[in-house]
């Protein structure tokens, strides 16, 4: 392979300054874009151009119209036709814009499912792109002006509508991904949630969540157990495993650094762990992978 993965911990555009809104919009163009991941979500609406996406090692056709979430952590690179320029919209902000309400976890929590239930990229079409075309077309305009009252309110309140639009046309391009109706008392187990998925590239214990909730360990353990079917130290390897399995196939860093950039501390803890979760080392995963379409 001859794959540089670059990571970015900061957004484009975006100031480390107490007090700023953690988002960012503009109009890119180019025809092909790095391996890379990051720290912040990345939303894009594709305005013209086409092409393909890697999200994860797997391809998404790109058109105009094309919407695709991609969550933090989440490795891509964009090439075009026949190397065409792809214009798009490219929105960049941090997750904990979207919780701030009392009611955010209604549809939020859906967002954790993109990439497994719900399709990283969605085409969009008729009355539906030109909507979603039009809310990025906002975005970018009340990013540009930081004068108007309440502009930070209006960012989200339209970044809010264009997330809620895409998660429900990909609910209804398959309506049996449609998630589990949600219960009531459910918030405390996704802020749990969001927080796992937020830290789990660091160091991340059930004590720590624990103190974050203000609950105990017990509580935390049981919610993960009745929610999701697992323990919380195996949910975390999960999502870790399969980070370090993207990073495997797609990028030629090596398997010590992956290991410790997929939260794991110890090298031997993470080929074990590899191997009970992939069946393979994580060697052998990566060289059976190599040839995989789409990867070389």
């Amino acid at each position: 392979m001859n794959k540089k993965l670059e990571h970015y911990e900061f957004m484009e555009g975006s100031s480390s300054r107490e007090g700023q809104l953690p988002f960012y919009i503009g109009i890119h163009a180019y025809p092909t874009t790095v391996l890379n991941y990051h720290s912040f979500v990345e939303f894009t609406y594709i305005i013209d151009g086409s092409g393909y996406q890697s999200i994860n090692g797997t391809l998404h056709r790109m058109e105009p119209g094309t919407i695709s979430f991609l969550p933090p952590y989440h490795i891509h690179q964009m090439t075009s036709d026949n190397g065409c320029v792809i214009r798009k919209y490219c929105c960049l902000f941090d997750m904990n814009l979207l919780f701030g309400s009392p009611y955010a976890s209604e549809w939020t929590e859906q967002l954790y499912q993109i990439g497994t239930v719900f399709p990283s990229s969605v085409a969009f079409c008729g009355e539906e792109a030109a909507k979603m075309k039009n809310l990025f077309a906002q975005l970018l305009m009340e990013y540009r002006n930081p004068e108007p009252r309440g502009r930070n309110h209006m960012i989200c309140n339209k970044l809010s509508e264009a997330l809620i639009l895409f998660l429900r046309i990909a609910a209804a391009g398959d309506p049996a991904a449609k998630p589990n109706e949600r219960e009531d008392g459910n918030s405390l187990f996704w802020t749990a949630l969001h927080y796992v998925h937020a830290h789990y590239t660091e160091r991340l214990t059930l004590d720590m969540v624990a103190k974050y909730l203000h609950i105990s360990e017990t509580y935390v353990s049981r919610m993960f157990r009745e929610k999701t079917g697992r323990s919380f130290l195996v949910y975390v390897h999960q999502l870790r495993i399969n980070s370090a399995a993207s990073m495997l196939i797609m990028t030629d860093r090596t398997i010590m650094d992956i290991a410790f950039d997929t939260g794991f501390e110890s090298p031997r803890t993470f080929y074990r762990v590899f191997k009970e979760i992939k069946g393979q080392s994580p060697k052998e995963y990566r060289n059976a992978n190599l040839c995989r379409p789409g990867l070389s």
